[in-house]
């Protein structure tokens, strides 16, 4: 009897340490703050409880698997829509603005109860790589707004995931694919802005009172880690060719080069000339292809993870304010997981010049209607940080032209890839 009793006290331990260390694991790797999330995550167990609809036809089964239906008729929705960057390119003033339209909601960041920040940063955070993909998604569900189910039958509104890092963020573009269930009907919103002008803005922004305290910083701070960041950037195409090099048999030493080259095959457009090469087209309509695979993904996620080795997952990525204008090296990580026709991409010129035209385009690509009457424009812009505005922190003509060399090469590219938006 005793040993019994012994085995059972045993028992009991060994589960209360395991269940003790799957808790510590659960609150270390994921975002659960108090008992509210863990019944948020255990009541909703399950994806695909709405029905929407007698007839099953597959644009309605595809809503079904990722929206969850409340009491009165409510429901929740994964994101449709990923608003991915680029950072300090307006971001925010075109948040604000989506905000005011109907049938637009934006998932939350819930980091604390009164946590209102709109971006969501779950795939970029260092802990997300140690995360259970359940958990993971029962959490962005709690996290999404409620509205009837009358308005998912009717107008299917977009739901948003806004972060402008991810555009950067290397693993975000292969671990978002393997997340959301049918990451082909997935729509992504980019917008872009002059890789200099973003540099210096995200410079400065990163040395502001927000993140320092004080406002600090210099222009000389900025060159040196300009001309740092630039030659990490050699470092890491060095990496990369000599990684493809093992891999392609056609001899091409450039990786940008040969992956652009790749992706204009499925182009309706002719490239002869990689130096100076078309603008590429891609039907307008989404593809409903799940196998689209045009760059050997899974060579690229392991070329890429080892060549930005400890930097993979690193806060410091968010202040590598020159690399971050190398649209065309992310764009390809993107383009890898999803085809180039579920993006649009906008600019903040073009957003400044005419918003009313650049919300035209997108409730279009995002099949929504808005009136100007029922949205205010604010240019949620500033300078946070006034050591910017000081004329010894200017710089010069040649200290332009050289980060404007610098990105020539790679902007060339990036016209290629999306039909040039005026940056």
């Amino acid at each position: 009897i005793m040993l019994k009793i012994q085995n059972v006290f045993s028992i009991l331990i060994a589960s209360s340490f395991g269940f003790l260390a799957l808790l510590v694991y659960i609150i270390s790797f994921h975002r659960v703050r108090n008992s509210a999330d863990f019944s948020s995550i255990l009541r909703i167990s399950r994806l695909g409880n709405v029905v929407l609809t007698q007839n099953s036809s597959r644009h309605w089964d595809l809503i079904r698997d990722r929206c969850h239906l409340h009491e009165n008729n409510m429901v929740s929705c994964l994101p449709n829509v990923l608003f991915i960057g680029a950072s300090k390119s307006g971001t925010t003033s075109l948040v604000y603005t989506l905000s005011q339209l109907r049938n637009v909601y934006f998932i939350k960041r819930r980091i604390h109860q009164k946590d209102k920040h709109k971006e969501v940063h779950r795939f970029d955070r260092n802990t997300f790589g140690w995360a259970i993909r359940s958990i993971e998604l029962a959490d962005e569900l709690a996290s999404a707004p409620l509205f009837p189910l009358a308005d998912l039958q009717q107008f299917n509104p977009a739901v948003i995931h806004y972060t402008p890092h991810y555009l950067y963020a290397p693993t975000v573009p292969f671990e978002m694919r393997r997340f959301y269930p049918h990451p082909e009907q997935l729509k992504f919103i980019v917008m872009l802005r002059d890789p200099v002008e973003r540099a210096i803005s995200s410079y400065w922004f990163q040395n502001s009172h927000i993140f320092k305290g004080v406002n600090k910083g210099s222009k000389a701070d900025f060159l040196a880690s300009a001309k740092l960041e630039i030659l990490l950037r050699k470092k890491y195409e060095d990496c990369m060719d000599a990684g493809l090099a093992k891999l392609n048999s056609s001899g091409s030493s450039n990786y940008l080069s040969h992956y652009v080259s790749l992706l204009s095959r499925h182009s309706s457009s002719k490239q002869t000339n990689i130096t100076q090469p078309p603008c590429l087209h891609f039907p307008t309509n989404i593809i409903q292809d799940s196998n689209w695979d045009p760059l050997n993904r899974n060579h690229l996620e392991r070329l890429t993870y080892g060549c930005f080795g400890g930097h993979l997952r690193s806060k410091q990525l968010g202040s590598r304010h020159i690399d971050k204008g190398v649209y065309v090296d992310q764009l390809l990580r993107w383009f890898s997981n999803f085809h180039p026709s579920q993006f649009i991409f906008l600019s903040l010129h073009q957003f400044s010049n005419d918003p009313i035209d650049t919300l035209g385009r997108l409730s279009q690509f995002l099949n929504l209607t808005f009136s100007t009457k029922e949205i205010k424009l604010e240019r949620k812009l500033g300078k946070p940080n006034n050591l910017s505005d000081l004329q010894e922190n200017k710089l010069s003509d040649p200290e332009l032209s050289f980060l404007r060399n610098f990105y020539k090469s790679y902007n060339r590219l990036v016209d290629a890839i999306y039909c040039k938006v005026p940056l």
